[in-house]
């Protein structure tokens, strides 16, 4: 795969459908004191999204997303959620992060599935986005004052606020930014082959 262009600008449309997605992550299987590539990928247990292959069947979850995207134009921000051992306290510690994006390039309604367009897609897992309280305020502007103040219940707002969430446009464009910016600062994208050579350790 060709890389993404360092200096292309990607154009975020207003007029079509965005999306939030979740997958669930591979951390709880590796027990590591440092958050690394291998705690962010796709949990063995998961059939989809396929990363290696630039696919996403979303009949097995989300058929909604499938439904409602425009190819060419729509993004869907990737999100997971990183279980790791805290070295200096020795707790479990649980983070959402937002790790990439993907533009849909078709949907092959038949078969279920989403292609990704490999021009136009990220996936940062030796470098993600924390989705902390700070850039929780910022892009959930449909949330009161103080409704991401109690870090106790902090991940669990995060998981109800995304849940089934369309992206609104301010929102993809802070991310996909914040993606590029340091996708072009030299953090490695993790599509296609990487992908698949990171799966197999």
């Amino acid at each position: 795969m060709e890389d993404l262009d360092k200096e292309k600008v990607v154009v975020i449309y207003n007029d079509v459908t965005n999306w939030w997605y979740h997958y669930y992550s591979d951390s709880e299987n590796a027990k590591l004191k440092t958050l690394a590539p291998s705690c962010l990928k796709l949990s063995r247990r998961k059939l989809t999204p396929d990363f290696g292959d630039f696919v996403y069947e979303y009949g097995i979850c989300h058929p909604q997303i499938g439904q409602s995207v425009t190819p060419g134009k729509s993004i869907v921000l990737l999100k997971t959620t990183a279980i790791h051992v805290d070295p200096q306290t020795n707790e479990t510690v649980k983070m959402p992060f937002v790790v990439g994006y993907f533009r849909v390039s078709k949907v092959n309604e038949h078969e279920e599935l989403i292609y990704m367009d490999p021009s136009e897609s990220l996936l940062l897992l030796g470098d993600p986005i924390k989705l902390d309280q700070c850039l929780a305020k910022t892009l959930f502007l449909d949330k009161h004052e103080g409704y991401w103040d109690d870090p106790q219940l902090f991940v669990r707002r995060i998981g109800s606020t995304l849940r089934n969430r369309m992206a609104r446009p301010h929102e993809v464009e802070i991310i996909v930014r914040e993606i590029c910016s340091r996708f072009e600062k030299g953090a490695l994208n993790y599509l296609e082959n990487n992908y698949k050579e990171l799966s197999r350790c």
